[in-house]
């Protein structure tokens, strides 16, 4: 078996276009990731809150 993983980015708006075009490419299944953020080991001072 071959694998090939494509990782992308993008505004959640265009999610249904960016899978759709994937299909059309040969795709054969794909995960999406809503909601995602990134965070440090060492959380940083919030101040003002």
């Amino acid at each position: 078996m071959h694998f090939k993983l494509i990782i992308t980015f993008s505004n959640e708006h265009l999610t249904d276009k960016l899978l759709d075009s994937s299909r059309k490419s040969g795709a054969t299944g794909a995960t999406v990731i809503n909601k995602a953020h990134g965070e440090g080991v060492v959380k940083n001072k919030k101040y003002l809150v």
